[in-house]
Protein backbone atom coordinates (compact mmCIF):
# COMPACT_ATOMS: atom_id res chain seq x y z
CA UNK A 1 0.00 0.00 0.00
CA UNK A 2 1.55 3.07 -1.11
CA UNK A 3 0.96 6.77 1.02
CA UNK A 4 -1.85 8.15 -1.10
CA UNK A 5 -3.92 4.57 -0.71
CA UNK A 6 -3.35 4.97 2.76
CA UNK A 7 -5.20 8.27 3.00
CA UNK A 8 -7.95 7.40 0.95
CA UNK A 9 -8.45 4.55 3.55
CA UNK A 10 -7.90 7.12 6.76
CA UNK A 11 -9.95 10.08 5.79
CA UNK A 12 -13.21 10.08 7.12
CA UNK A 13 -14.95 11.82 4.50
CA UNK A 14 -13.10 10.22 1.61
CA UNK A 15 -15.94 10.86 -1.25
CA UNK A 16 -15.84 14.66 -0.96
CA UNK A 17 -12.12 14.59 -2.54
CA UNK A 18 -10.80 14.65 -6.03
CA UNK A 19 -8.00 11.74 -5.70
CA UNK A 20 -7.23 11.40 -9.02
CA UNK A 21 -6.04 15.59 -8.69
CA UNK A 22 -4.66 14.91 -5.45
CA UNK A 23 -2.36 12.00 -7.10
CA UNK A 24 -1.66 14.19 -10.48
CA UNK A 25 -0.39 17.27 -8.08
CA UNK A 26 1.85 15.08 -5.87
CA UNK A 27 3.06 14.06 -9.03
CA UNK A 28 3.85 17.15 -9.77
CA UNK A 29 5.35 18.61 -6.58
CA UNK A 30 7.64 15.00 -6.28
CA UNK A 31 8.72 14.93 -10.29
CA UNK A 32 12.16 15.96 -9.76
CA UNK A 33 12.82 13.64 -6.23
CA UNK A 34 15.31 11.28 -6.37
CA UNK A 35 15.25 10.19 -2.44
CA UNK A 36 12.11 9.45 -0.71
CA UNK A 37 13.44 12.69 1.42
CA UNK A 38 12.75 14.83 -1.76
CA UNK A 39 9.18 13.31 -1.74
CA UNK A 40 7.97 14.86 1.72
CA UNK A 41 6.79 18.13 0.15
CA UNK A 42 4.72 16.52 -1.74
CA UNK A 43 3.52 13.78 1.02
CA UNK A 44 2.75 16.95 3.18
CA UNK A 45 0.61 18.47 0.55
CA UNK A 46 -1.66 15.81 0.49
CA UNK A 47 -1.78 15.89 4.06
CA UNK A 48 -2.78 19.44 4.72
CA UNK A 49 -5.80 19.23 2.12
CA UNK A 50 -6.95 16.01 3.39
CA UNK A 51 -6.31 15.64 7.08
CA UNK A 52 -5.57 18.47 8.73
CA UNK A 53 -4.75 17.31 12.21
CA UNK A 54 -1.90 15.02 10.43
CA UNK A 55 1.22 16.29 9.72
CA UNK A 56 4.51 14.28 8.51
CA UNK A 57 8.07 14.68 9.96
CA UNK A 58 11.34 14.51 7.76
CA UNK A 59 13.47 11.83 8.56
CA UNK A 60 15.77 14.07 10.34
CA UNK A 61 12.91 14.93 13.12
CA UNK A 62 12.25 11.49 13.32
CA UNK A 63 15.36 10.38 14.51
CA UNK A 64 15.58 13.61 16.67
CA UNK A 65 12.09 12.33 18.16
CA UNK A 66 13.32 9.28 19.26
CA UNK A 67 16.26 10.57 20.94
CA UNK A 68 14.27 13.15 22.95
CA UNK A 69 15.22 16.11 20.95
CA UNK A 70 17.32 18.58 21.79
CA UNK A 71 15.82 18.97 25.44
CA UNK A 72 17.22 18.99 28.91
CA UNK A 73 17.60 15.84 30.64
CA UNK A 74 18.36 14.41 34.18
CA UNK A 75 21.61 12.66 35.18
CA UNK A 76 19.31 9.54 34.21
CA UNK A 77 18.69 10.77 30.62
CA UNK A 78 15.14 11.26 31.15
CA UNK A 79 14.07 14.30 28.67
CA UNK A 80 12.38 17.48 30.39
CA UNK A 81 8.49 16.86 29.36
CA UNK A 82 5.44 17.97 31.19
CA UNK A 83 4.36 15.29 33.82
CA UNK A 84 0.82 14.65 34.91
CA UNK A 85 -0.83 16.20 37.44
CA UNK A 86 -3.80 16.41 39.55
CA UNK A 87 -5.41 17.13 43.28
CA UNK A 88 -7.83 15.67 45.28
CA UNK A 89 -10.96 18.34 45.13
CA UNK A 90 -13.29 16.67 47.36
CA UNK A 91 -13.81 13.30 48.88
CA UNK A 92 -15.53 12.28 45.80
CA UNK A 93 -14.11 13.95 43.45
CA UNK A 94 -10.23 14.24 42.30
CA UNK A 95 -9.21 16.52 39.00
CA UNK A 96 -5.83 14.54 36.78
CA UNK A 97 -4.64 16.36 34.04
CA UNK A 98 -2.24 14.21 31.67
CA UNK A 99 -0.35 16.28 29.04
CA UNK A 100 -0.04 14.76 25.37
CA UNK A 101 3.88 13.58 25.25
CA UNK A 102 5.13 14.09 21.81
CA UNK A 103 8.30 12.20 22.11
CA UNK A 104 9.62 9.08 20.91
CA UNK A 105 12.59 8.61 23.63
CA UNK A 106 12.44 5.44 25.27
CA UNK A 107 13.31 5.80 28.58
CA UNK A 108 11.50 9.23 28.81
CA UNK A 109 8.09 7.01 28.10
CA UNK A 110 8.49 4.75 30.79
CA UNK A 111 9.52 7.28 33.18
CA UNK A 112 5.81 9.26 32.27
CA UNK A 113 4.02 5.98 31.79
CA UNK A 114 4.82 4.64 35.37
CA UNK A 115 4.44 8.20 36.76
CA UNK A 116 0.67 7.71 35.75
Amino acid sequence: MNFLQSCVRGVPDRENYDWSALRQRADSIAQQATTPKETYPALRDVLERVIRHSFLVDPDGTDNWKSGGDGSTDPDGIRDIPQATGRVISPQVSYVAVPAVACGHGPTLRYFADSL
